[in-house]
């Protein structure tokens, strides 16, 4: 007994199937240009003979983002920006307040001769 198909499936050569490859390898069509042009409705059809005849995809997982997305990230990266200065702000008024302690500290200690922060003496 041989293979049943069915009415629908086409029975498709390696020859064709290398010419729609190439087709879409030298760029300016995408696979689904391709699967129209060809009338061929296996949506995954060139992604798999790609795969079984040894062809690898450039154009696979890449992403294009929109305008908009552009838009997003732009603002997405300011508004990390504007925290990242907050934060450096913040940051440099801490070290003020613990530089005018410290010196507050050393002044008392030599003011009113009063041993306020501990010595560095291992007993």
């Amino acid at each position: 007994m041989g293979q049943r198909r069915l009415k629908s499936e086409k029975i498709v050569n390696e020859s064709f199937k290398r010419k729609v490859i190439e087709e879409y390898l030298s760029g300016g069509v995408t696979k689904k240009f391709l699967l129209k042009k060809y009338n061929i409705r296996y949506q995954s059809a060139i992604q798999e003979w790609m795969k079984k005849l040894g062809y690898e995809d450039p154009y696979r997982h890449v992403h294009i983002p929109s305008p908009s997305t552009f838009e997003e990230i732009k603002l997405n990266r300011q508004k990390e920006l504007d925290k990242i200065n907050e934060l450096e702000q913040a940051l440099q008024a801490e070290k003020d307040k613990v530089l005018l302690y410290q010196q507050v500290i050393d002044w008392a200690e030599r003011e009113y001769n009063l041993p306020i922060l501990k010595k560095d003496v291992a007993k």
